[in-house]
């Protein structure tokens, strides 16, 4: 397994509605543009504009199975039933 240097969890927020999208990712170039793998999310990209959206980085963590636990805590099944919310399913499970 490759060890990567940067393990976060991140939200990333449309300007224009509010809606949101909480991820993980982890990376060995910290500012690599990644900006989340949600289906919900890439549509509302292409359909608004990627300038659009802002990402911030809620928490650093040492490694993948970390970050992975985080976002777990986080994106639960009433998060992602919440209509403000990009996610299809619940955190720390990956794609």
């Amino acid at each position: 397994m490759i060890t990567k240097h940067y393990n976060y969890v991140y939200k990333v927020t449309n300007i224009i509605d509010g809606k949101f999208y909480i991820g993980k990712h982890s990376t060995n170039k910290l500012h690599d543009n990644y900006m989340g793998s949600g289906i919900k999310l890439k549509r509302a990209m292409r359909e608004y504009g990627e300038e659009y959206f802002i990402k911030e980085i809620l928490m650093h963590f040492d490694t993948a199975k970390e970050a992975s636990d985080y976002e777990k805590e986080l994106v639960t099944m009433e998060l992602v039933r919440n209509q403000m919310c990009y996610n299809n399913c619940i955190g720390g499970s990956g794609n």
